[in-house]
């Protein structure tokens, strides 16, 4: 009868304890948020430099928007509020049809009443911090 009693209170045991860690797991973490949480504008960047940029800027207090539409076009990098373009230019050397397309798009902008801020990876990749230092006073410059 012994046995019978410590089998039955080891079973009523292992079938408890687990309900009694759930129950108290899920009372003292239902309030919790979680912290993971996507940037789902950072995901609109298509390159590293994009990245970085994007990167700094959030990281010193901006509202930042990446590949923001503009006609047939798309900002890189864009602070709205601001209406200002920062344009990434990852190779100085591109080849004519390229710069008369750059040239194009961004007097678009212009027209739409952006002002443009360029940033190039050379600089970037130089003096990351004088580069980050002039973009954020180029930024300043535009703020009148």
């Amino acid at each position: 009868m012994t046995n019978l009693f410590i089998e039955a209170f080891v079973f009523s045991t292992m079938i408890t304890i687990p309900f009694v860690l759930a129950f108290n797991y899920f009372k003292h973490h239902k309030h919790k948020k979680h912290r993971h949480t996507v940037d789902h504008e950072r995901l609109k960047c298509e390159s590293d430099l994009e990245r970085d940029v994007y990167d700094f800027l959030k990281a010193n207090g901006y509202r930042v928007k990446a590949r923001i539409p503009c006609g047939q076009y798309f900002i890189d990098i864009a602070l709205p509020k601001k209406n200002i373009a920062i344009e990434c230019h990852k190779d100085p050397n591109k080849n004519k049809h390229e710069k008369i397309i750059r040239r194009q798009k961004i007097a678009y902008f212009k027209k739409r009443g952006w002002n443009i801020v360029h940033i190039h990876e050379q600089q970037m990749n130089s003096d990351y911090k004088k580069a980050m230092n002039q973009l954020e006073q180029e930024i300043n410059g535009n703020r009148d």
